[in-house]
């Protein structure tokens, strides 16, 4: 951070499962390539920013655990948006590519816990031909029934502790 509370940082190609432990029960693999830019972050009630993440070749490890393939493939996710003081506005989320295609936003309101961050989000799963039959089976237990062209729509609220899905 510089003194006057302006951050901007670029990280390319930063390799996820290297950030892990081995023995962690579940990971999370991919390229992440990241771009962050923020103003007057020292400042009370006047920060502000932008950020824009991507992350290829996604996958889940260690969903056997629970019923699932072993490696979940995601293809690539993008994620953009914005933020002021404690306000972070999700105006892009698109996963292509993999088992499933996702699409969504919304906003957080980040609180000083995960208990006191609040979640107003929509997220858009659409399964592919590549959809295990066990993860199109974990999508009906969600209990929000597929529209016409078979995708499921999920209101997330709640908080980061404890999230609702509706």
């Amino acid at each position: 951070m510089w003194r006057n509370g302006n951050v901007n940082a670029n990280l390319q190609r930063v390799a996820l499962l290297d950030l892990q432990e081995a023995d962690f029960p579940y990971r999370l693999g991919g390229m992440l390539d990241l771009r962050f830019q923020g103003e007057n972050l020292q400042e009370q009630g006047r920060s502000e920013g932008r950020f824009s993440v991507e992350v290829r070749d996604i996958m889940l490890l260690g969903l056997e655990r629970i019923g699932l393939p072993s490696e979940v493939l995601l293809g690539v996710l993008q994620l953009n948006g914005n933020f002021s003081e404690a306000r972070v506005s999700v105006e892009q989320l698109v996963a292509t590519g993999g088992v499933l295609e996702l699409s969504g936003g919304g906003t957080l309101l980040v609180g000083a816990t995960p208990e006191q961050t609040r979640l107003n989000l929509n997220v858009r799963l659409h399964p592919t031909r590549q959809t295990p039959e066990n993860i199109r089976d974990l999508l009906m237990l969600t209990g929000v029934r597929p529209g016409p062209d078979g995708s499921y729509t999920l209101q997330i609220g709640g908080t980061a502790a404890r999230p609702v899905v509706r």
